[in-house]
């Protein structure tokens, strides 16, 4: 105790340090805040006050997070007319992205899209449906992506299905078969028609499509047609009406055209047969009832040049012989 002091000189002055203020953050769903407070670097010092009497630490400075319920959306390549994402994780209650699974990574709405890559879309009206085939409403349609929507704007997804108006179908169809074309009329393939759509299919399920030319056969042609003039039938002979043969497919008909088919029956005029009058027909034949008619006029005349002429051959007769007889 041989040295006195006193209570200044017993104090070693501080050596100052920079502090720095850091303002009250409040905390969020997944990120803490802290308290107003003060720091020095060089000491590494925390206080609660600006006049730097209250200490604390790093601990008591931080405001824990509130938490709350995190969503992981994963990873959508984009197509034509619609948006990708990348891998993300979502809190509704702090409206906050992050990249990572570890929510270092902080990010927004905007930065998770990956932007549609475009396509080609066709569009197509709508079509009523009929008897044997579909109609459809109307639709958009990419090629590239394969997608259908239902509005232009291309906010309505739809599928090819969706799409479609079934058939109203029919009972009303007529089954052709098959016939095989000849020389001179056409032949067709087997098909069916409905009256009420006007269609033609080529199968009985309706789903081959054809049309009336389509179904034809054409006829394979012949040079082997005759005409036949018209002959008028006698008493006793047939005759027949003009007509038009082909030995070919042993076909008749009665015009040129060859368009009204006729047989070998119909063309036949039969014979008209006697008319006697008097027992004489018109053709010069008699039943065997008429009486020899009385020699008058040039009858007569023909008569007496026949008895004439046999009477001279008489004569001639008679002189040979009376000179046959001499000698």
């Amino acid at each position: 105790l041989t040295q006195l002091t006193n209570s200044k000189n017993v104090i070693l002055p501080a050596l100052g340090g920079e502090v720095v203020h850091f303002d009250a953050v409040a905390p969020s769903c997944h990120y803490d805040g802290n308290i107003e407070y003060w720091f020095c670097a060089d000491c590494e010092q925390y206080w609660a006050d600006e006049a730097l009497t209250q200490l604390t630490n790093s601990k008591n400075v931080i405001l824990p997070a509130l938490g709350g319920e995190l969503v992981h959306f994963d990873a959508i390549a984009p197509a034509c007319h619609y948006n990708g994402n990348i891998e993300y994780w979502f809190c509704a209650e702090c409206e906050q992205y992050w990249a990572d699974e570890a929510l270092t990574q902080l990010t927004n709405s905007k930065n998770v899209i990956l932007p549609a890559v475009g396509g080609e879309v066709v569009h197509f009206d709508a079509i009523a449906p009929a008897c044997h085939y579909n109609g459809n409403i109307e639709y958009w349609f990419c090629a590239e992506c394969e997608q259908f929507w239902a509005d232009e704007a291309l906010t309505q997804l739809t599928n090819s299905k969706n799409v479609v108006l079934p058939a109203t179908c029919s009972e009303n169809v007529v089954h052709f078969d098959a016939v095989e074309p000849g020389c001179h009329y056409n032949g067709n393939i087997e098909y069916w028609y409905c009256p009420d759509c006007d269609q033609f299919f080529a199968d009985e399920a309706h789903t081959q499509i054809t049309n009336a030319l389509s179904v034809v056969l054409p006829a394979t042609g012949s040079e082997n047609l005759k005409h036949v003039e018209a002959v008028a039938p006698t008493c006793t002979e047939d005759g027949n009406v003009e007509y038009w043969f082909c030995a070919d497919c042993e076909q008749f008909w009665a015009d040129e055209a060859l368009t009204q088919l006729t047989n070998s029956k119909n063309v036949v005029v039969p014979a008209t047969g006697h008319n006697f009058v008097d027992g004489e027909c018109d053709c010069g034949e008699t039943d065997g009832t008429v009486e020899p008619s009385k020699p008058t006029g040039d009858n007569m005349m023909w008569i007496i040049i026949a008895l004439a002429v046999v009477a001279m051959g008489s004569v001639a007769i008679v002189v040979i012989r009376r000179r046959r007889n001499a000698q």
